[in-house]
Formats: structure tokens, sequence, C-alpha cells
């Protein structure tokens, strides 16, 4: 904690810290404002993405805009409880989704620990089962975390043309801090590796692990992996090394908003 805000604990090497421009990847004009005005809802539809915890329950949301043969993830909120429940946090969230969104096509992806029932025995009912009591419909399969980690690499080190913005980060930021405080510091810092452990694995700080798993259950189900070459022989994240294609150039580095000049 600083001055009462949850900071991320550094503890090891960020593993998407190197990847993630503010300029590039933090939207100029707000996309929840303009919702709407510019109906937005007809970009895509808009996905709820939980991870389960035990009482820190998690939803990052992403809308997933398919405009013709554009596609881009644009990130517009994540919450987080703490020593809650999953069946009233997801019910709260879920009615102010339905304010700030209008019209939007719900899409809801979790965690697939959610199939597994209560192990204290308390209630008949898993995770899943909770999601589809208050009108969602939760899908989930089992996903490997680097592989998921590397996959959101992918999209934050590549763009897409579009025919008229031009080209556009395949992952782009709500800039309102309101809704997206957690997700900029967890790309930025806050999702980092445990200095502890010689392969790759993420620390866990009980705060912002919770972030990135709920946007990589959402990630995995809405894209797939490219193949990745690996240029040291080691972990892409652990190295800092992604492949990629863009108009046939291979690019080692992540891309910048100096890289879109050149």
């Amino acid at each position: 904690m600083i001055l009462g805000e949850y900071g991320p604990m550094m503890k090891g090497e960020p593993i998407y810290g190197r990847y993630f421009d503010h300029n590039l990847h933090i939207s100029k004009s707000s996309f929840i404002a303009s919702w709407e005005k510019q109906q937005l809802y007809k970009d895509g539809p808009l996905c709820m993405n939980f991870d389960f915890g035990h009482v820190t329950p998690c939803i990052t949301l992403f809308q997933d805009v398919q405009i013709g043969t554009f596609q881009q993830i644009r990130i517009l909120a994540s919450w987080l409880g703490k020593n809650i429940t999953l069946r009233p946090f997801a019910k709260y969230y879920l009615d102010i989704i339905n304010r700030l969104f209008p019209l939007a096509e719900i899409e809801c992806y979790c965690d697939p620990a959610g199939t597994q029932k209560d192990p204290r025995g308390v209630t008949k009912e898993n995770a899943l089962d909770v999601l589809r009591s208050i009108g969602l419909n939760p899908r989930c399969k089992p996903s490997d975390e680097s592989a998921g980690a590397d996959l959101i690499i992918e999209l934050l080190s590549s763009v897409t043309k579009h025919k008229v913005m031009g080209l556009q980060p395949n992952i782009i930021v709500e800039p309102n801090e309101k809704y997206t405080k957690d997700i900029v510091m967890m790309l930025e810092a806050g999702f980092s590796q445990d200095p502890k452990s010689s392969k790759f694995k993420p620390f866990d700080d009980d705060h912002f692990i919770h972030v990135a798993d709920s946007l990589r259950y959402g990630i995995i189900h809405r894209r797939s992996l490219k193949k990745i070459r690996n240029v040291r022989g080691e972990d892409p994240q652990r190295s800092g090394y992604v492949s990629r294609e863009l108009e046939g150039a291979y690019l080692p580095e992540p891309l910048s908003e100096e890289g879109l000049r050149d």
C-alpha cells in the first residue's frame, strides 16, 4: 500500500511491461463516454471475464471489436473484489455493466477451476452454476499460463491496419482510470515473474495476478496464438523476444509509437 493505494509489488521482472506503451495502448478518447452516441455496441461483443480466486473474484471487461476484417481488443474495465463471494460480486458488477453498456451483447469466459464443486460442502453449486443463476452463460477451457501470456505479448507487440485510422494497436485500453487503473498497473509492472523460479512463473501477489488471469481467460477464447519463434532458446517472456510478422518483417522488439513512424 502507498498512501492508501495498492501498488505493484516489484518482486521480479514485469512480464508485459516492456511491451506496453502508454502512448500507443491507451486510447486518447473514452469508449465508455461515447458508447451510446457512437453506437459502439455495434462493433463487437462485450466479454466479461472472471478469475474466481477464493474471496478475491475479479472481472476484466473488454470488447472484441470486429469491423469488417479489422479486429481489436478494447479493454474497458476491471474490478477486483476483496473478502466477497462470487454471487454478490458478479451480480453487482453485471448491473453496472448493463447500465454503462446498454445494448451490448455479453459473452462470459472464466477460470476452468470454476467447474469444481464447493470443497466445503456448503453448496452443490460450482462457480459456473453461480454465474448461470444470474443470467450469464460462462465458458471455459484448459489453458497453458505461459502460452496465454505469449498471446497477450503478441497482441501488445503488433498492430493492424484500419482503412480510416491507419495502423492501430491490437490491444487498446479505456483512458478513464476509474475503470482501468488496475489493468494499466498490471500491464506496466504489477504482473511479474516470481524471482525464486528459474522457469516462467508469475509472482502471486493476490491482486494483480487475478487481473492478469481474468484477462487471459477472455483473450484465449477470442484469439489464437501464432507460432512463436524462440530467438534465444528461452521462454519468450524471460528473454524479452516475441516473434511476429508485420507486412513480412520479423520484429523482435515491442512496437512503439516511434516505430510506427519509421
